[in-house]
């Protein structure tokens, strides 16, 4: 029997309770005790292993001709009552071909949780889908009718239990349009019974994901409750101007029943005047129909010379009934070195205006300048108005040993993180060099200082691979040491990574590998290993 730590389990447990509560007491509707969705979605191998588990897996595919079976299964822990804890999932997959043109698809989707042989939560999901094909051509199209079922139950948080019925549909409509449209009735039980109703139809050109126009309406019952939402949608085609540019706009109109109606009106600008100036620009209004009433007014554009530098800008207007009006404006400009050497730019500034209150902008500078001799040199600058000082860094890349050896230096004074006020000094250095038979290395250190108290974190990097060496594509990487304790965050302990993959005629093999041994500060937990073998080929 493989004996999990209860801290471990008991934490992912207190997790996952914690979780579902907190979207329960946050969800739309009152019924909302449980979300299975999302408990089942925690109950997945990557997941697990995050919670400091090492679950086991596997899939089963046994193809039947027109029938298919598929299982899949993830398990971290053992039944029983003198096991510390024990979460699995497991789905079902049955899919029958009717025909060349109809398929019928059953899954059954299961995960819980369990405590010395209590079941703490459990949640199954059954899932019946039709669908048939029709026509050929440009009015080909697709119905699929879709039944699902879930219920759910967790201890102190109750039990839910829900269907939903849906019918949808794809349809050309010759070669120009496609039409997409569904229906769906839903229900659920739990400690208020709710019940809605949803459409959905959308007009657009074959080809395109957008749409030119789309409807979607919700009518939702809570008790006694009901709220209706209705959306309508329109977009004009791109229209080009003169080959020289192009314009697009959209109207937006939401109504609801509860806060009123809500209108956005966009219009896109796009214009190339010459070979080497591209200019974007974007306008939005937005009226908010609520109490307060809100308008808000968006303009952007971004002008681009070729090949290296951008220039934006954007201009924010907030008036609130009741409240004032609020502004943000920001410009900012980014330049990158031509092939590699010169002065490399990254410079924005940003303001922000409330009523009653002076905030100071925020201004970022990073400047770099490369070499022709393989020199290069940075300062960065960046202040808001949050900080009592500004960031500062500086770094130098000097030739070195046929590589390139960089350190860096940068003063924080600031977390946001923890939106708290930290003052941090970090230096940083790395080398690195291209080696023999297409390998290249890349060895890295960095070492944090917290001012405020003696914590200290160092993290060390390593690095080794190529796209084309003798073994193919390999890239080995190896961390160790500790990540931002002056945030407060703990050390994360050490990984190491393999990936390998290299052609032979027609196939392709490929091996991945990861080991990670957490932290001491966790405990004494074993290491988690993670392996895959893929094997690709065409004949």
């Amino acid at each position: 029997m493989r004996v999990f730590r209860l801290g471990r389990m008991a934490g992912m447990t207190a997790y996952i309770l914690l979780a579902l509560a907190a979207q329960s007491v946050l969800a739309d509707s009152p019924s909302a005790v449980v979300d299975p969705d999302g408990y089942r979605e925690s109950v997945t191998a990557d997941h697990l292993r995050e919670m400091g588990m090492d679950p086991q897996q596997y899939q089963l595919d046994v193809p039947l001709g027109r029938l298919q079976f598929q299982r899949t299964y993830v398990r971290a822990g053992e039944p029983g009552l003198f096991s510390t804890g024990l979460t699995e999932r497991g789905t079902n997959l049955i899919r029958l071909s009717l025909s060349p043109r109809s398929t019928l698809e059953f899954t059954q989707d299961e995960a819980r949780s369990e405590l010395h042989g209590l079941e703490l939560m459990g949640s199954t999901k059954r899932t019946a889908t039709l669908t048939q094909s029709f026509g050929s051509g440009p009015t080909a199209g697709t119905l699929a009718l879709t039944h699902t079922d879930t219920q759910a139950s967790a201890i102190g948080l109750g039990f839910t239990e829900s269907r939903s019925d849906r019918a949808a549909l794809t349809l050309g409509l010759g070669k120009s349009f496609g039409l997409t449209a569904s229906a769906e009735d839903a229900a659920s039980l739990a400690q208020i019974d709710t019940h809605s109703r949803r459409y959905d139809v959308a007009l657009a050109p074959a080809g395109v994901t957008i749409p030119l126009a789309e409807y979607h309406e919700t009518i939702s019952s809570v008790g006694q409750a009901t709220t209706a939402v209705r959306q309508m949608t329109l977009r004009t085609p791109t229209i080009k101007v003169s080959d020289k540019g192009t314009v697009s706009a959209s109207r937006s109109v939401t109504d609801s029943s509860a806060t009123g109606t809500d209108t956005v009106d966009t219009v896109n600008l796009t214009a190339a005047p010459t070979g080497k100036v591209s200019l974007s620009a974007a306008y939005t209004a937005t009226d908010r129909e609520s109490s307060p009433d809100t308008n808000v007014t968006t303009v952007g554009s971004q002008i681009r010379v070729r090949p290296d530098t951008t220039l934006s800008a954007g201009y924010t207007s907030t008036d609130t009934e009741g409240v004032g009006t609020t502004t943000q404006r920001s410009v900012a400009v980014a330049k990158t070195p031509t092939n590699g050497t010169g002065l490399g730019v990254e410079a924005s500034v940003a303001e922000t205006h409330v009523p009653n209150a002076d905030l100071d902008p925020t201004i970022h500078i990073r400047l770099t300048y490369a070499l022709p001799s393989r020199w290069e040199f940075m300062g960065l600058y960046h202040d808001d108005s949050g900080r009592p000082d500004p960031e500062l860094g500086a770094g130098v890349k000097v030739p070195l040993l046929g590589g390139a050896l960089g350190l860096t230096y940068s003063e924080r004074a600031y977390d946001p993180a923890l939106y708290a006020v930290r003052m941090t000094r970090t230096y940083g250095t790395e080398l690195s060099r291209a080696l023999l038979w297409g390998f290249s290395g890349r060895v890295g250190y960095t070492r944090t200082d917290n001012l405020l108290d003696p914590t200290v974190g160092e993290r060390l990097r390593v690095r080794l691979g190529g796209p084309d060496t003798p073994l193919g594509t390999v890239d080995v990487q190896y961390e160790a040491g500790q990540l931002h304790t002056a945030s407060g965050r703990v050390p994360d302990g050490s990984t190491v990574s393999l990936s390998l993959s290299r052609k032979f005629g027609l196939a392709q093999l490929a091996l991945t590998g990861k080991r990670t041994l957490p932290s001491a500060l966790y405990g004494p937990l074993p290491a988690s290993d993670e392996v895959h073998l893929d094997l690709k080929a065409d004949w």
